[in-house]
């Protein structure tokens, strides 16, 4: 997103990878920034159905979708572990470049 020009404010993850600490704190690690986790694992659901809300007219908006997302933790990235993702995410992005010809192969049909 920050590459995109997008100012990040906030992060708010939920899903079954949310129920276990080690990924909990990869993520906030890897990202470099606090996580909220939503007391609910099923955000994708709540997301279809809030884009279903939407379009009858049932809430303001989406950017209300916020608001009605309880948060039950926020966990802040270990410094040290933060660094390091940090040191290393420019190898990471490189390799999405670098792997494109095997992307493509990949997609030609056999």
């Amino acid at each position: 997103m920050s590459d995109a020009g997008n100012e990040v404010h906030e992060i708010r993850a939920t899903g079954g990878f949310a129920r276990s600490a080690l990924w909990r704190q990869m993520l906030a690690d890897a990202l470099g920034m606090a996580i909220g986790f939503a007391a609910g694992h099923e955000g994708s659901a709540f997301g279809a159905a809030l884009l279903g809300m939407e379009a009858l007219g049932l809430v303001d908006g989406i950017d209300r979708a916020a608001e009605l997302v309880d948060i039950e933790d926020v966990l802040e990235p270990d410094p040290a572990a933060a660094a390091v993702y940090a040191d290393l995410r420019p190898t990471f992005a490189s390799l999405y470049e670098a792997l494109l010809p095997a992307f493509r192969a990949l997609q030609r049909p056999r």
